[in-house]
């Protein structure tokens, strides 16, 4: 492989604003590609936000503010952030514009940090049994919504030594010198014909509007947050972290130790799973599932959903019916129990392990059949809420 490196000045940029020490630092580059190019894109310990645009170019644009942080603090963090990029060239007439990013200490999008003081949280409730109530798509969409709010939108305060309160709403604002904050911009601007291959460790990544690039990726220890992932050469593995996508069409998606994965709607694809927990507003058309060991909220099933198919293992499968949707199920599998509003079914242990068909739901005829459920269930649960 030829390497055509460029290089990369990291400009440091510091100012003062006011009495709050404000210090920035930034970074900005702008590369020319083509269709032939692909982006390789690593970041460890710094969140990125990207974005399409129609420019023959990928623009990086990263930005830093300190609020009271001594020059020396700053100076520690600043001159432990790397970025790094270079274009290289293949013999197969393919083009990789590789950009590499590291931080020691994790930088999000705000983070902060008190010297002295404790937070003090009021009115802390949750509603236990939500997950039991139905759900559309738009109440899945506001979750996703909701749950991107940041620390200050909490109810609460920051108490200080000598009794001064400050409201968790006002902590931007306030002009104690206690508190401490980082506020970092980090946005990548791509072409929409662009293939993304990254690889992020203890970050969040979002992928702001519509994305109909292929992208393939392995995000671990962070967060993945979408509006709409659409391509059918999507291949995305996500370990440890948390899921949230409005829309996925196509693709395939190994999920491992999800803690919180939402999903809007889904058609189309391959979702793995293992040891973690989704939530799915709508399944549209066309799934394929394989689990061991997770739990799924299935609160509603297109009107033309076709196939859903389930390979599970230990699994837990809750599903919202709707009694006006004509589907066909049926369960082959052993040792597991079907819950259908109160009426319960279990299909005893196979000594051999030997799968049989445990039971049904709905009636079997052609026209029922259009929107078939396909599971394969051993050692789980099923349960029909109405």
């Amino acid at each position: 492989m030829n390497s055509k490196p460029y290089k990369i000045l990291l400009v440091l940029v510091f100012f003062t604003v006011g009495l709050t020490a404000q210090t920035q630092k930034k970074y900005q580059k702008t590369f020319s590609v083509t269709e032939k190019t692909q982006l390789r894109f690593q970041t460890n310990n710094i969140d990125v936000t990207f974005k399409t645009w129609n420019k023959d170019e990928v623009k990086v644009d990263f930005s830093i503010d300190f609020k009271n942080y001594s020059e020396k603090e700053i100076k520690n963090i600043s001159d432990n952030i790397v970025v790094s990029a270079r274009m290289q060239s293949s013999m197969d007439n393919v083009d990789y514009l590789q950009i590499e990013n590291s931080s020691p200490n994790s930088v999000g999008r705000l983070s902060y940090q008190l010297k002295s003081g404790e937070i003090r949280l009021e009115n802390l409730s949750w509603d236990s049994d939500s997950e039991k109530k139905h759900k559309s798509v738009s109440d899945i969409h506001r979750e996703i919504d909701t749950s991107d709010a940041g620390f200050k939108d909490l109810e609460g305060y920051v108490l200080f030594e000598n009794g001064e309160k400050v409201p968790l709403k006002d902590i931007d604002n306030s002009s104690n010198k206690q508190i401490l904050s980082i506020r970092s911009r980090y946005v990548v601007y791509v072409p929409k014909y662009m293939t993304i291959d990254m690889m992020a460790d203890n970050a969040t990544i979002t992928f702001d509007g519509t994305f109909t690039n292929a992208i393939h990726g392995s995000f671990k220890e962070g967060n993945l947050h979408a509006e709409t992932l659409q391509n059918e050469n999507n291949n995305m593995a996500i370990i440890n972290g948390n899921l949230k996508v409005k829309q996925i069409s196509g693709g395939r998606y190994m999920l491992r130790n999800i803690s919180n994965g939402l999903i809007g709607e889904l058609e189309n694809a391959m979702i793995d799973t293992e040891f973690s927990k989704i939530s799915i507003g709508e399944i549209k058309k066309n799934i394929k599932f394989r689990d061991f060991k997770s739990k799924f909220f299935f609160y509603n099933l297109g009107e033309n959903f076709e196939l859903i198919e389930m390979v599970c293992e230990y699994s837990d499968i809750n599903i919202f019916n709707d009694k006006k949707l004509h589907y066909y199920l049926e369960a082959y599998g052993h040792d597991a129990i079907l819950n259908d509003g109160g009426t319960k079914i279990v299909a005893q242990p196979s000594r051999a392990g030997e799968k049989s068909k445990m039971f049904t739901i709905g009636k079997d005829n052609s026209e029922t059949r259009k929107n078939t459920f396909k599971l394969d269930i051993v050692h789980g649960f099923v349960t029909l809420w109405y």
